[in-house]
């Protein structure tokens, strides 16, 4: 099922995700940004820094909406980052809201985490290998898709929230509709990709979405019938996992990462063999659940960890475990390798590429990173790959703009001036040299003053409009132009494209000469046809004066034409 959703119809182009995303999971086809599932682990950094909210995540929301309203039971599984997403509420008012809203039964997903904290520290104790922790299903992704060397490194056990579905299933029934709520995205994978006791998924912010939609206001105080106590309510913090378990940092039994560039830090050195300890505990989000993607970030991530602590120092641990009947076999899962490998290109190809983006050595290989892969050459495998486009390039995108619109502007065979508003010189094309510049000096940073009259460029500034074909002599240069001038704000420049009509109205005079001397000579026709006229008008009456009336209309027309 379709984790992430790409709506390509929102995507500017502007790279975002590409530069956010560590594990190179987004390619780009015509211009849209869209999801490569095969690497990507679902940490969901691409949805926070898009700033189109172009890529949305699954949402479920009115399929619940629609279970509430009916007949089945339904139990929401509360991830403990939920209450830093309300520091300001307490426990009560949540589960008051929520119950108001529909659901039957508020429990807590650190439950869960309480179920697998003994199992894990029991694992961790009887395993030669180090142990990492599959709580976070980011870094089961991360590890699956990206390192599947170190997946027998993972833990065998199920992620807190997987157990804790089961365990309400085993306690109510397992016709329980179990509802999961979380800041995470990969969460959504781990849910309905995989054997999973949840049947549907809200991220927070969907769920806040539901409590504002359906009005509720935590007006009425509610009770939580399935809460957590200990220090299973710290798993979402960084470091949380290797409290709740009780190995100790100082002396090298544990570490403990967040972060997806950390994350990869460690597992690379634990691929290396450079890290020998015991118990390893990595999360996708910087400083833990609290961070994930769906969180309100109305908060700092240190009132958020401050809100969790204050429920923790509220529930004390169990004087005895919380009662399951779940067995390490039970709540064990199997890991698939997910690795995809692309074909590589050689040597010779990516050259071929990078000469094609115009990098023809190692100093035009500027890797400034505008395409959001961190190299050129990175840049180019993935153009190999077809994960990306030559036009992703900015660099060279820019000298090609520039390239074409200097052909334009050098090859024109109109003349073209570009001036600031203070009438100074910008551009001063080869055709504007020719008929406006005959010093030796250049034109360019000089005032238009020198060359011409700039009254109508600072009309068009002045009054922020086009001057269309406006003709123009200039005596001093004894020629004739036609004219279009705009503004272009935005580079507060204002441009002048100058056709040179000199020959063109000179043509002109030359045919309004040859009918003004064609009139003239029709006339002295007429005069001296008048004569022979008046000495035969006897005898041909009225044809001559047809005959003198149609030369009078000849001339006229003529005349008019002019």
């Amino acid at each position: 099922m379709e984790v992430l959703i790409d709506q390509n119809v929102k995507c500017q182009d502007c790279h975002r995700c590409i530069r956010e995303c560590s594990i190179n999971a987004v390619g780009v086809e015509d211009e849209q940004a869209w999801t490569i599932t095969d690497f990507c682990i679902y940490c969901g950094r691409c949805i926070n820094v898009c700033p189109q909210g172009a890529p949305l995540p699954r949402d479920q929301s009115q399929i619940i909406k629609n279970i509430l309203s009916g007949d089945s039971k339904t139990a929401l599984s509360l991830a403990p980052s939920f209450y830093a997403n309300y520091p300001d509420k307490s426990p009560e008012e949540l589960a008051g809201a929520l119950k108001e809203v529909g659901f039957d039964i508020i429990a807590e997903t650190a439950q869960g985490a309480e179920i697998l904290s003994p199992m894990l520290s029991h694992e961790v104790r009887t395993r030669k290998q180090p142990v990492i922790s599959s709580s976070c299903p980011g870094v089961v992704n991360l590890i699956e898709k990206h390192y599947p060397e170190l997946i027998p490194d993972l833990s065998s056990l199920l992620s807190p929230a997987l157990i804790h579905a089961l365990y309400l299933k085993e306690k109510y029934s397992q016709d329980l509709k179990v509802i999961f709520a979380g800041p995470c995205l990969a969460k959504i994978d781990e849910a309905l990709n995989g054997n999973s006791s949840i049947d549907y998924i809200l991220t927070f912010k969907q769920l806040d979405k539901i409590l504002k939609d359906t009005g509720s206001f935590f007006a009425q105080p509610g009770k939580i019938d399935e809460y957590s106590r200990g220090r299973a309510l710290i798993y979402p913090v960084e470091k949380g996992a290797v409290n709740a378990t009780g190995f100790n940092i100082e002396d090298n039994q544990a570490l403990y990462g967040s972060g997806i560039d950390e994350c990869i830090s460690i597992l690379e050195d634990l691929k290396s063999g450079s890290l020998n300890s015991r118990f390893i505990e990595l999360l996708i989000c910087q400083g833990g659940c609290i961070n994930g993607p769906f969180i309100s970030r109305e908060n700092s991530i240190a009132r958020r960890k401050q809100a969790i602590k204050n429920i923790y120092k509220t529930r004390p641990a169990r004087d005895n475990q919380l009662e399951h009947n779940f067995k390490p076999d039970q709540l064990s899962r199997i890991y698939t390798d997910k690795k995809i490998k692309y074909p590589e290109p050689d040597e010779m190809e990516i050259q071929e590429i990078l000469k094609s983006i115009g990098k023809y050595s190692e100093k035009d290989e500027t890797n400034c990173g505008g395409c959001g892969y961190n190299s050129c050459r990175e840049k180019a495998i993935a153009i190999y790959q077809g994960l990306a486009e030559a036009e992703m390039c900015i660099p060279y995108m820019k000298k090609k703009a520039e390239s074409l619109s200097n052909i334009i502007f050098q090859s024109s065979h109109n003349a073209i001036i570009v001036v600031t508003p203070k009438m100074i010189v910008q551009e001063f094309n080869p055709v504007a040299e020719k008929l406006f510049n005959h010093r030796d000096r250049s034109a360019t940073g000089r005032s238009l003053y020198r060359y011409i009259d700039p009254e109508l460029f600072q009309k068009a500034w002045q009054e922020k409009r086009k001057i269309r074909k406006q003709e123009v002599y200039y005596e001093k240069y004894d020629i004739v132009t036609e004219q279009n001038i705009f503004p272009i704000e935005e580079h507060e420049v204002i441009v002048g494209i100058f056709a040179d009509i000199t020959e063109k109205k000179k043509r002109q005079q030359e045919v309004k000469e040859m009918k003004k001397m064609a009139a003239e000579k029709a006339e002295d026709v007429v005069h001296k046809q008048m004569k022979i006229v008046q000495q035969i008008a006897s005898l041909l009456g009225e044809t001559t004066v047809e005959t003198k009336t149609a030369l009078y209309d000849l001339t006229r027309l003529i005349q008019e034409e002019d």
